[in-house]
């Protein structure tokens, strides 16, 4: 409320008077737009996929008009989303910067783009052609995607060197992605081949466009062991079994065992005793590998055992006049 005061001088006699009050009446924001668009609540997807359409649309009141600059109405939707730091910015391109009085638009929210719990609201900006400029905004929305849950992948897993086990062979889900850290980090081929020692990689599934959580899966790849040194054995018939592991000369590792086969190839495993007790001349070969606690194996050398019944010569001496010479 306002006002005036005015000061005069009537002979001599200092006078002070004062108008009728008037009231000045501001027009607030609410004043002169009116959001005409109805109240978008919440947002809840599953499909990451599609896009939601957000109903915009607002009134400027009769007594004013919308300021025209030459390149259109001073009159725009803009849809607005909060950052990180909780400061709220324009969409770079969800926007209509010249629009009609009351003119109804659609804005977009793309949810393969946009994060899940992304907080939403609209902005209505008008310019009169007073000069004066007024902002509303609508109320605010969460966009929130549901997540599919995170891949059910075995963990911890091992595996030995020789199988050259990739990340794709841990599981046989669909859609799954890999990662080499918790969060962030980088993606990792499922065609890379997982090296020597204890290995952490997260996994996550896609579906509908949506991925999920990380999952943490180790993995651990046995080295493959060095073969064992043998040397090959020949003796004579004696009673009883002989082991030929006895053929072994090189240490076996704690925690190793030596793993006999009957060729040099294929799953045919044999055990290492032989029998001795022979009547012919007999070779036995064998193939022996080193293998790990966690039955991770090196390649096979082949071990020979050989009973051999050959007897020493026997030699006549003559009935007599044997002579001796030095000289030859």
């Amino acid at each position: 409320y306002y006002r005036a005061l005015f000061s005069y001088n009537a002979c001599g006699t200092a006078i002070t008077q004062a108008s009728d009050v008037a009231k000045l009446e501001i027009p607030s924001a609410s004043d002169i737009i009116t959001i005409t668009a109805p109240t978008q609540g919440d947002i809840t997807t599953s499909d990451c996929t599609a896009s939601t359409q957000v109903s915009v649309q607002a009134k400027i009141a009769d007594a004013y008009t919308i300021k025209n600059d030459g390149g259109g109405n001073l009159f725009g939707y803009f849809l607005q989303y909060k950052d990180t730091h909780g400061t709220w910015k324009d969409h770079a391109t969800q926007k209509f910067s010249n629009n009609a009085n009351n003119a109804d638009k659609k804005l977009t929210i793309n949810h393969g783009q946009t994060a899940s719990g992304t907080v939403f609201r609209v902005r209505y900006t008008v310019t009169l052609t007073t000069g004066c400029e007024y902002t509303l905004t609508t109320n605010e929305f969460t966009f929130t995607k549901n997540l599919p849950a995170e891949p059910v992948i075995a963990t911890p897993q091992t595996f030995c060197q020789s199988e050259n086990k990739t990340l794709a062979g841990l599981t046989t889900l669909p859609n799954i992605k890999w990662y080499s850290a918790a969060n962030g980090g980088t993606e990792v081929l499922s065609s890379t081949v997982i090296p020597i020692g204890t290995n952490n990689y997260w996994a996550t599934v896609t579906t509908n466009g949506c991925e999920s959580t990380r999952k943490q899966v180790t993995v651990t790849v046995v080295a493959k062991p060095t073969a064992p040194t043998v040397q090959t054995k020949t003796e004579c018939p004696a009673t009883g079994n002989y082991d030929m592991a006895g053929l072994v000369t090189s240490t076996v590792p704690t925690g190793h065992t030596l793993k006999w086969y009957a060729a040099a190839t294929g799953n045919a495993t044999t055990v290492s005793t032989v029998y001795r007790n022979k009547t012919a001349k007999t070779t036995y070969e064998k193939w022996v590998a080193l293998a790990t606690s966690q039955g991770c194996e090196s390649d096979r050398v082949k071990a020979t055992y050989v009973v051999d019944i050959t007897t020493q010569p026997t030699v006549a001496a003559p009935a007599a006049n044997l002579a001796i010479n030095c000289a030859d």
